[in-house]
């Protein structure tokens, strides 16, 4: 998938909630961490995420469905790709490098969108691999 491409839908999907609701079409997202995800303990830029997806229009249980997948341990990240995939998300949150790279493994059509990566280096090394 080219850049431009990747751009553009990913910025249909999240900013035009309104053409959604129209249609009765209920948007999904894929979210996929690494950790425990008891009581689903978003980090700050997770939050921000999602809080800017409400204030964009896209509200979760009326518009928007998030599906959580938290891979703990590390060893279950295959089966958390898996049962997302399932799901048929129209994009996927990935937090971190890690669950960004199973992801794009798992697909080359569904849009994967990094929540915020704190090591420049590492985030360099990933985007290298997801080339």
């Amino acid at each position: 998938m080219k850049r431009r491409e990747f751009i553009a839908g990913t910025a249909a999907l999240l900013i035009s909630p309104r053409s959604s609701q129209g249609q009765g079409k209920r948007r999904r997202l894929g979210f996929l961490a690494i950790g425990d995800g008891s009581g689903k303990a978003l980090n700050q830029a997770e939050v921000a995420f999602i809080d800017a997806l409400r204030s964009l229009g896209w509200i979760q249980g009326k518009n928007l469905t998030i599906e959580y997948r938290f891979s703990q341990p590390a060893d279950r990240l295959t089966d958390s790709v898996a049962e997302l995939m399932a799901l048929g998300p129209d994009i996927l949150i990935a937090p971190g490098p890690q669950a960004a790279i199973a992801l794009k493994s798992a697909t080359g059509t569904i849009p994967i969108v990094f929540v915020g990566v704190a090591d420049r280096k590492r985030l360099a090394a990933t985007l290298l691999r997801l080339a």
